[in-house]
């Protein structure tokens, strides 16, 4: 299944670009997406204690199954004034 990948503030800049469409196994977990994008992007590995994560512009707290057309968004602590 295909999903959609935001990365946002400082995740942005490490992985070089706002979004990238993925296939992913059907029934794949936010857990599992997160591992997979920090192996291939490693340079997020810096920040990975700090992201947050959205799917279908909610916050999830929790591993959560994603479904094909799915938006998953990467979310760096954002600070500005």
């Amino acid at each position: 299944m295909k999903i959609k990948i935001l990365y946002f503030a400082m995740a942005k800049e490490l992985r070089g670009a706002s979004s990238e469409v993925l296939q992913v196994p059907d029934n794949a977990k936010s857990d599992s997406i997160l591992e997979l994008l920090l192996h291939a992007h490693p340079k997020l590995k810096d920040i990975a204690p700090t992201l947050r994560l959205a799917v279908n512009e909610e916050f999830i707290e929790a591993p959560k199954t994603l479904q094909e057309n799915d938006v998953f968004a990467i979310i760096p602590p954002v600070t500005g004034g």
